[in-house]
């Protein structure tokens, strides 16, 4: 299946591709192998863009179809023989894919075939049930009669296909916003960022020495590491890790940190290819209270940077 890929860079590009794969979830590790971070991933045929293989299959407009018959039933109440009437309405019909339909059915009804025959040969452009239905208007006598209910059953059918599609917009409405406000927190923290330097440079008149990133992912994994955890993962390797640590339990979290690492990274490239100053990452420091030493540490950092 293909799948249309969103990939950040460890530049801080982002990239959009389009790559083959037997599943989702064995594209997201090739791709994280390669250093990629994923920033969305989906089947290529959401959306209406479905890929099918061979001759792309044909349609006829429900509206016309339908029409067609309601027409087709009027002139049969009147009184008008069946290849008349084909003849009459064919003519009327534009359409590149229904008109040439009709001009064989007609040249195969007023041949000799039964008009169920003659669009039984196109069943694959119709529903289903509409030869069944010709067919039984021809065996009771009232072909007209049947066309007429065939009609109204297909309009009702028609409804409730756009009621239901109707009341889904809604749910597809809030799955888009969800994404959305998943997605704003990350960008907002790089516009922010970029926001804040023009305003100082540009209203206040402050020159900024550095600018400085607190709260960012400690890497606590080297790229041994997490290629290793990228192994294990697409092997599914089993066990225990540790007693009652299963571990393709630690093998989950461990590739959910390796993907929080690398979108840092990614927008940790975009704000340095943006801002003038320095970027600077301050350490992890898990303790309650700074010493004398910890402060020292972050003063290095600055300082180095």
């Amino acid at each position: 299946m293909e799948y249309r890929c969103r990939l950040g860079t460890a530049t801080g590009e982002i990239l959009e591709e389009i790559h083959v794969s037997d599943s989702e979830a064995h594209l997201r590790r090739e791709l994280e192998q390669k250093g990629f971070c994923v920033l969305g991933l989906r089947p290529k045929g959401l959306l209406g863009q479905v890929s099918l293989p061979g001759r792309v299959r044909r349609r006829v407009p429900m509206r016309d179809f339908l029409v067609f018959n309601q027409e087709l039933a009027t002139l049969l109440k009147a009184g008008m023989p069946l290849v008349q009437s084909l003849d009459i309405l064919r003519s009327r019909v534009e359409h590149p894919t229904f008109r040439p339909v009709l001009d064989e059915v007609y040249d195969k009804v007023r041949a000799g075939s039964s008009l169920s025959d003659a669009f039984g040969a196109h069943g694959d452009l119709f529903p289903a049930s509409y030869g069944a239905s010709l067919l039984a208007g021809e065996k009771s006598g009232s072909l007209d009669g049947v066309l007429r209910r065939y009609v109204a059953y297909m309009k009702v059918v028609g409804g409730v296909k756009r009621r239901t599609l109707a009341a889904l917009v809604y749910p597809a409405v809030l799955i888009m916003v969800a994404l959305v406000v998943v997605a704003i927190p990350e960008e907002m923290a790089v516009v922010e960022a970029l926001q804040f330097h023009r305003l100082a440079t540009e209203e206040i008149g402050m020159e900024p020495v550095a600018v400085v990133l607190n709260g960012c992912h400690e890497r606590r994994f080297s790229d041994a590491d997490e290629a290793e955890v990228l192994r294990l993962t697409a092997e599914e390797a089993q066990g225990d890790l540790a007693p009652g640590v299963p571990l393709p339990a630690a093998l989950r979290a461990a590739r959910r940190q390796i993907r929080r690492r690398k979108l840092t990274r990614f927008y940790q490239a975009r704000l340095r290819r943006s801002l003038d100053a320095p970027l600077v990452s301050l350490p992890f420091l898990f303790r309650d209270t700074l010493s004398l030493e910890d402060v020292r540490l972050l003063a290095g950092t600055l300082e180095a940077a």
